[in-house]
């Protein structure tokens, strides 16, 4: 992996909770043992505005950060946790599996996780904060907004577009110049062969597809 530092490797700070900081700590100590990578474990008593205060240890001037957490609430947390580092002046790392298969020279936004055995596709574009789980395919020519969480064995295809702070579930498929909007949730493992709307949830806990308007659920018909 290439930090954005170049080729050096700083120290690495990783913040978050739960199995997503686990998970990025195993990730990172396989692939750079020699490298000192360290947990933060950090608290929310609301689970949206983490408490960053275990931080003022750790010099930003040589360390970088990466914030780990799950893709509840359509991601909101996670990107919180790292829009509050950049206010901080931290500079944040990005994952790449070395068994993940990507371009040449490619790279994810900072923050970006690529898991293992998932393949990018060339002219694919990543915004920041995405995560792209073990064996997800993204196709050729695809656009990924920031905060995108794609799950295991997911596939997007060719030339499709997926707007911010969207989650495309495990073993979803959104087939080929698909537009999929913003903060979405497709959860159910089917194809999605026409563009979904922005705040549509299609999950299992619905008996349709659901829009969210302000503060209240109205069903697609």
């Amino acid at each position: 992996m290439t930090s954005v530092l170049g080729t050096e490797r700083p120290p690495l700070l990783v913040l978050g909770a739960d199995t997503a900081l686990q998970q990025c700590i195993a990730a990172w100590s396989s692939l750079s043992p020699d490298r000192d990578v360290q947990a933060l474990a950090i608290s929310s008593a609301d689970n949206f505005n983490y408490d960053l205060t275990p931080i003022e240890n750790y010099d930003r001037r040589r360390w970088l950060a990466f914030a780990a957490l799950s893709n509840d609430a359509i991601n909101f947390p996670r990107l919180k946790l790292m829009t509050d580092l950049r206010l901080l002046g931290w500079r944040l790392d990005r994952f790449i599996s070395p068994r993940a298969m990507v371009p040449p020279s490619w790279q994810p936004g900072e923050n970006g996780f690529v898991a293992d055995g998932a393949v990018i596709g060339v002219g694919s574009t990543m915004k920041h904060n995405c995560w792209i789980g073990p064996r997800a395919i993204i196709g050729s020519n695809v656009k990924l907004g920031h905060s995108v969480w794609v799950g295991p064995g997911a596939i997007v295809g060719d030339g499709a577009v997926v707007g911010d702070n969207t989650s495309i579930g495990a073993g979803a498929i959104v087939c080929d110049q698909v537009t999929i909007g913003r903060q979405c949730e497709l959860l159910i493992a089917q194809e999605y062969r026409n563009s979904v709307a922005d705040r549509t949830f299609i999950s299992p806990l619905f008996s349709e597809p659901v829009r969210i308007y302000g503060q209240s659920r109205h069903a697609i018909t």
